[in-house]
């Protein structure tokens, strides 16, 4: 990256509760879950002030997602609580990253505490969906990148999920994303995804193929990453270099990326189905009426052919 190059990058983290640096407890060991949720922290909040380090003009946005909603984790309004004060051996703006990143959160977790409180008290949580609305993160970013595109460049959006997610997870958000994706490809900002997950997830039909589709759309990278003690080492070496330097870099590649569209009437994954000429609802069969926008059909006429063949068997 030269220095004459100012990148404006669009962090989304994942603060899902089921993480599985939080869930996958073994036995009643839960120093060593919490110390690696901390090290994932750590390590986003290096790779963010690294970001910063390599040009002075660079700008970060960082935005949390979660079931409840999405929060702005940085920049902040003065008015948000994070003491602006220094710390030893660190920058001042570091510091200010990395208080706000761990404020936000906090306020994040606090808020996804009382939303399943007041869910368990109404007993009302049965259409709730728990997955973190990245969807919605991915809008916001669009919007910090458009509302900066004069002042940068280069821009990019790269997404970190700490689960791994199956391959129905966000079928809900599956037009979101595609919406977004195209709108990405044709401004030209490209996609980046790091997914923290086990190492025994590794097959493309139980992974969230909708990550996949969209770096492919928008040429951005997909990786997964398995031992948290290596993350930061991943970022940097793939997600921090922008787009012209990773042409002259040997990055992961992605093996084989599954283009299958999810349906609007059972949310699975179809190889064929039926689209709707007016909003693009897609259907795994055929269906008189629009689920999304009450647009009639018209039955499918009997061919000549096929008439003719049930007269000759009526003669017959």
């Amino acid at each position: 990256m030269t220095s004459q190059t100012k990148t404006h990058l669009v962090l989304i983290l994942d603060l899902s509760p089921a993480t599985h640096l939080l869930s996958s407890r073994s036995g009643n060991d839960k120093s060593s879950d919490s110390s690696s949720y901390e090290k994932c922290l750590n390590s986003v909040t290096a790779f963010c002030t690294t970001h910063l380090v390599m040009d002075s003009e660079n700008k970060i946005n960082i935005i949390g997602s979660h079931f409840a909603g999405n929060e702005i984790l940085y920049p902040l309004s003065e008015d948000i609580g994070v003491r602006d004060k220094k710390m030893d051996g660190q920058h001042e703006m570091f510091a200010r990253v990395s208080q706000a990143v761990h404020h936000q959160i906090k306020v994040s977790v606090q808020k996804c505490r009382s939303f399943l409180q007041n869910m368990d008290k109404s007993r009302n949580g049965s259409g709730v969906s728990f997955y973190p609305k990245i969807s919605g993160a991915l809008a916001i970013g669009m919007c910090c990148i458009q509302k900066h595109k004069a002042e940068f460049n280069s821009s990019r959006i790269t997404i970190i999920a700490t689960n791994a997610y199956d391959s129905s997870a966000f079928s809900s958000q599956y037009m979101n994303f595609m919406n977004i994706y195209f709108t990405a490809q044709k401004i030209g900002i490209p996609i980046d995804v790091c997914v923290l997950g086990p190492s025994e997830v590794e097959e493309s039909s139980q992974i969230a193929t909708v990550f996949q589709q969209g770096c492919d759309l928008t040429g951005g990278l997909y990786m997964r990453v398995s031992n948290v003690n290596a993350f930061l080492e991943y970022l940097v070496w793939t997600m921090l270099p922008d787009i012209e330097l990773r042409n002259k870099l040997v990055l992961p590649t992605q093996k084989k990326i599954s283009y299958k569209a999810t349906c609007f009437c059972h949310r699975t994954l179809i190889d064929i189905g039926y689209v709707c000429s007016v909003c693009l609802s897609i259907s795994c069969k055929f269906i008189p009426i629009c689920t999304t926008c009450h647009t009639v059909f018209k039955l499918p006429s009997i061919t000549p052919m096929l008439r003719n063949k049930r007269k000759s068997t009526k003669g017959s």
